[in-house]
């Protein structure tokens, strides 16, 4: 007997970035999240990258570009971890996503060695044991899938791998790589990516106009579904003179110059 139709998860993306200094990398990874109901949500990992020094305006306008592309634009949570960067970095990425319309939404976020979450607005403090906790529950519950084909996969499970938690003298929790040779940048960003997912259910939701919401509902590359998706939103939002967009960069009423 059916136990009725079977309910489409809700999908939405996580992005986790392990800012470096200028002389580093940064660290980025990108997660589909999918929630079905109440059950615990699973994830697949859509892009892995270091992204080679470059300068903090270069940097922004290629988060802002790629957040901004379907199936991201409008659904997606980038989470920036601000430990080694000052406010230099973290105001002009701030400045980009702060409007309410804005492609994703945007948490910097502070590991710590205390026992608590704070969070004002979008600053967010957590205890590096909390980020370690949510990779290894994820993991353990085989709810994460990193397909081999991705670029730097391979690095990433060697750092998951190799992340330990150690005690030390007088009873202090340790974190990090077992070998002083091996990284901990992507397993970090995994981290934050993962940490959000598990306690943050609700999807990033934007206040977008009827036009916005039109375009943000064309997520599909082939024209003829593109289409579809296109009539469909203009009946559920309302009629619109915007043309249909296909893979491009939909850019708000507030950011056109």
């Amino acid at each position: 007997m059916s136990d009725g139709p079977v309910k489409r998860p809700v999908l939405d993306y996580l992005i986790g970035m392990d800012l470096g200094l200028s002389a580093d990398y940064t660290a980025m990874i990108v997660l589909q999240r999918s929630t079905v109901d109440e059950k615990r949500p699973t994830y697949e990992a859509l892009k892995i990258q270091m992204i080679r020094r470059i300068t903090v305006p270069v940097l922004v306008t290629r988060i802002l570009n790629f957040v901004s592309k379907p199936p991201l634009a409008y659904h997606t949570t980038l989470i920036v971890e601000r430990n080694q960067v000052g406010p230099g970095v973290i105001h002009p990425i701030y400045d980009a996503f702060k409007n309410a319309d804005s492609p994703a939404r945007l948490i910097s976020g502070m590991v710590t060695a205390g026992d608590t979450v704070n969070r004002d607005g979008y600053l967010v403090n957590v205890p590096k044991r909390d980020l370690v906790a949510a990779v290894s529950v994820v993991l353990e519950t085989e709810r994460i899938k990193i397909p081999r084909m991705l670029a730097r996969s391979s690095d990433l499970e060697k750092q998951l791998r190799r992340f330990t938690m150690t005690k030390e003298a007088g009873g202090r929790t340790k974190f990090g790589a077992d070998l002083s040779s091996v990284h901990d940048d992507l397993v970090m960003a995994a981290g934050w990516a993962l940490w959000w997912g598990e306690n943050n259910k609700k999807p990033y939701v934007p206040v977008l106009t009827a036009e916005q919401q039109i375009q943000a509902a064309v997520t599909s590359e082939d024209p003829n579904y593109a289409a579809q998706q296109y009539w469909r939103a203009v009946r559920k939002f309302g009629a619109t003179d915007a043309p249909l967009k296909m893979g491009g960069r939909f850019t708000p009423q507030s950011r056109k110059p």
